[in-house]
């Protein structure tokens, strides 16, 4: 069973534990929300880091035949 916290609508405590928990499930959801755009994102960067790092040894290798 919960109970509120005084001038914090969006946490209660559990009357068991005596712990403290966020009962806003909307914050929960947008939190989850950003977390998935931040991973897509960093494996974007990824992707792209990747590929940068293969044009490159393309070019030098290009560099290098024009060269030879």
């Amino acid at each position: 069973m919960y109970e509120k916290v005084e001038n914090h609508p969006h946490l209660a405590r559990d009357t068991n534990s005596k712990g403290i928990i966020n009962i806003d499930n909307k914050a929960l959801v947008a939190y989850k929300r950003r977390k998935q755009s931040m991973n897509e994102l960093q494996n974007d960067v990824s992707d792209l880091k990747s590929e940068m790092t293969e044009i490159k040894q393309l070019l030098f290798k290009l560099v290098n035949n024009i060269n030879s």
